[in-house]
């Protein structure tokens, strides 16, 4: 294999498809023709465990698409499960420009400015004021981009500053919080602690670090505040972090992003694990909402949710995806899995079928054992 033909920018490249949320990672949906990820042989259904080694377990979208993205020309490894792939297995993707394809816009693509990168540079030796230019410098030259990755040159730039500049760079603009970020979580310590916490409420990006750092607790009101607020984003690290608490004056707040929130099958996840929180208004409100609205990716994303809490219209778009193509938009990942899991069905896809066409008007759910079973005569 020859060397790879990277390109520094300005458009960032892309693997090709749309990942939805799903247990365990993303699921691929609407693979472009000739993408990369159709010529690394990747299908529609096929779900993504890891990317570049990273689990993708407990991310948002907002957290994993920096991660699919990269310079035209570069690899991404995925760690791929799909029809006939008997374990995960590593795929590389070489990313490509899609706006190429004419079905993105070319502005949504916008990413680091390379040159205009290169030509700042960090004197020797420098004073906090040098260091503060510097910053600014690097900001003026991000202020337009549109797209990020955890490959930009950003972060290896940020990163010459220094653990002693850690100040200056947590007062940084606006435009280089994804990339502070990433850089305070290499030069996170409990020395800095109280600054990085600090700063968590105007880089929300900065929650990953008090999450890996167990500084939840450090950090709760700050989180809770943040929470509170109702952005129209939200990590589902923060979600998760506040959630852990087990703080009952915060439970509103948390049911609330579990209706109304971009990612709401990882605020299920993190939920669940709250004592004393009932979410059965919930997450019907929650799955009335996404089936109110035109948008497949959160009505199926949330199916399994909706189906493991019997909600039986949700028991047969499960039922129904046994009969759809993997790179149908509403086919499910594990859907027999599922239907195993929460009904007394048995046998092969087609008995499973036939046992839901004989008895959908004759279900009821048990909610201690989480399965729908035919009614007693």
């Amino acid at each position: 294999m020859g060397a790879l033909s990277v390109h520094a920018g300005p458009l960032l490249g892309g693997i090709g498809a749309n990942p939805e949320l799903t247990e365990g990672g993303v699921i691929l949906r609407d693979i472009i023709p000739n993408s990369p990820a159709a010529k690394a042989g990747l299908l529609s259904g096929d779900v993504v465990r890891q990317a570049n080694g990273v689990s993708l377990r407990d991310l948002g979208l907002q957290e994993v698409i920096p991660l699919l993205r990269g310079p035209v020309g570069s690899p991404v490894i995925l760690l791929v499960d799909g029809e006939g792939i008997e374990q995960p297995t590593p795929v590389e993707v070489i990313r490509g420009d899609l706006t190429k394809c004419g079905c993105v816009q070319t502005d949504a693509w916008l990413g680091a400015d390379a040159a205009a990168l290169s030509q700042i540079q960090l004197p020797a030796n420098p004073t906090k004021a040098q260091v503060t230019d510097y910053i600014a410098a690097i900001a003026a030259a991000t202020k337009d981009q549109k797209a990020f990755s955890y490959e930009d040159p950003q972060i290896d730039m940020l990163a010459k500053v220094g653990a002693e500049n850690l100040d200056a760079l947590l007062a940084a603009p606006a435009s280089l919080a994804f990339y502070v970020a990433e850089v305070a979580a290499e030069f996170a310590s409990d020395a800095n602690k109280a600054s990085i916490i600090g700063a968590l409420k105007g880089n929300m990006n900065l929650v990953r670090i008090i999450v890996e750092r167990g500084w939840i607790a450090d950090a709760r009101s700050i989180l809770i505040d943040g929470l509170r607020a109702h952005p129209n984003y939200l990590p589902s690290q923060w979600i998760a972090a506040v959630a852990s608490l087990n703080d009952s004056s915060t439970y509103g707040d948390l049911t609330w992003y579990l209706i109304n929130g971009q990612d709401r099958l990882r605020t299920y996840e993190a939920l669940q694990k709250v004592p004393g929180l009932d979410l059965a208004a919930a997450v019907d409100a929650a799955w009335q909402k996404v089936n109110n609205v035109c948008n497949v990716a959160n009505r199926t994303s949330l199916t399994p949710v909706a189906l493991a809490t019997g909600h039986a219209d949700a028991l047969g778009m499960a039922v129904g995806s046994l009969q759809r193509l993997r790179t149908d938009r509403e086919w499910l990942p594990g859907d027999r899995q599922l239907l195993l899991q929460h009904t007394t069905a048995t046998g092969t896809d087609a008995e499973i079928i036939q046992w839901y066409n004989q008895n959908k008007n004759n279900l009821v759910f048990d909610a201690a054992t989480a399965k729908f079973r035919v009614a007693k005569s």
